[in-house]
This record gives C-alpha cells, sequence and structure tokens, in this order.
C-alpha cells in the first residue's frame, strides 16, 4: 500500500509541476488562434548520394540499400523541371539513366514551394 501511495503522490508532484509550464498558445503573439489559419508542413526527406547531407539514399531506399528490390520508391518523380538532378544505380527501358531528387538541395525545395 506504501508503495502505491507513494507512486501517486509522484505522480501527482510531476503533473502539478508540469502543468503550468504547458500553455496552450504564447502570451502574445500576431495569432492568438487557429481561427481561419491553413496550416501547411514540408516533408523534406528524400536524399541522394553527393548532395552534401552525407545522409545516402535516405528516404529512397530500404536498409541504405538503392538497389532493385531494396526500394521505397512508389512512383518516380517526374524530373523535367528539376535544376540539379542526382543519378541513380537504375536506367529507363532505353537505357539512359534514372534521376531523382534531393530535398537537401535548396533549388529542389524552391521548385516544390512554387
Amino acid at each position: 500500500m506504501r508503495k502505491v501511495t507513494y507512486l501517486i503522490a509522484s505522480a501527482i508532484a510531476v503533473v502539478s509541476i508540469a502543468a503550468p509550464a504547458q500553455q496552450k498558445h504564447a502570451t502574445s503573439s500576431k495569432f492568438m488562434s487557429y481561427m481561419g489559419l491553413v496550416m501547411a508542413g514540408y516533408q523534406g526527406w528524400f536524399n541522394c548520394e553527393g548532395d552534401g547531407a552525407d545522409r545516402g539514399w535516405t528516404h529512397y531506399s530500404k536498409g541504405g540499400i538503392f538497389e532493385s528490390g531494396s526500394c521505397t520508391i512508389d512512383l518516380w518523380p517526374e524530373m523535367d523541371e528539376y535544376e540539379v538532378k542526382y543519378k541513380t544505380p537504375f536506367t529507363y527501358a532505353d537505357g539512359s539513366p534514372a534521376y531523382v531528387f534531393s530535398s537537401y538541395d535548396e533549388s529542389t525545395v524552391d521548385l516544390h514551394f512554387r
């Protein structure tokens, strides 16, 4: 019984200390609510070998391996509008190399937001 009482008392202490720190909004803000606003996020998690991020083929590969049978690509990106392209180990049916983009590249992010 003492153990249970101690655990309950500890939980109450933690909650009472943490509760004041969890404010819904800042005390002053340009936007005091989300009413009438649109929220959007950008998931820039695609990386390529040689893009400068030193993360390899992140989000393109499974287990760090980017080859047939170890990919996580649902749809191959259309690359015509990209300024910077990264050559992959894959080729198209005509033998030409397949390229992808890196979210680490600033021009990629600019294109996505445009």
